[in-house]
């Protein structure tokens, strides 16, 4: 049987949750004003320096699309805090623990569980790996 989150807990944790989101949001504001004003985009510049800039703004675009799947991910996390199944472990159904739910606010898994999923994707990965590498060295045989 589980038991109910701490109402201490969960005002923290839901805090938590709206600082980060809010940071977030403003970050990804922050960073599309910025590129909104620097003027010509780098289709219109020439050489090395429309190159840099180019490369600029593919990096400022994929830190909007990370900070914006983060914010996602966030307001998740608190749907699933406000029907109580956040701060809890989706395998083993222990709590999270707090260190791990402020580095990482939108965890599902506690850290044995997420290191044991780790573990068997590598091993799965190097199956298929070395499945792929005996079938091409079977291939070249023939």
């Amino acid at each position: 049987m589980e038991k109910a989150m701490n109402p201490s807990r969960h005002e923290d944790l839901k805090t938590m949750l709206d600082q980060r989101r809010d940071d977030l949001r403003k970050a990804v504001y922050e960073r599309m004003r910025i590129i909104r004003g620097n003027g010509p985009s780098a289709a219109n510049r020439t050489g090395v320096d429309g190159l840099e800039t180019s490369i600029d703004e593919d990096l400022d675009w994929a830190m909007i699309q990370l900070h914006a799947e983060m914010v996602a991910a966030i307001t998740a996390a608190l749907a699933r805090l406000d029907e109580g199944d956040y701060g809890r472990c989706q395998e083993c159904g222990e709590e999270i623990c707090e260190k791990r739910l402020h580095a990482l606010p939108f965890a599902t898994c506690c850290k044995d569980c997420q290191e044991a999923a780790e573990v068997t994707e590598r091993r799965t990965r190097q199956l298929e790996q070395h499945g792929a590498s005996f079938l091409l060295s079977g291939l070249r045989d023939l």
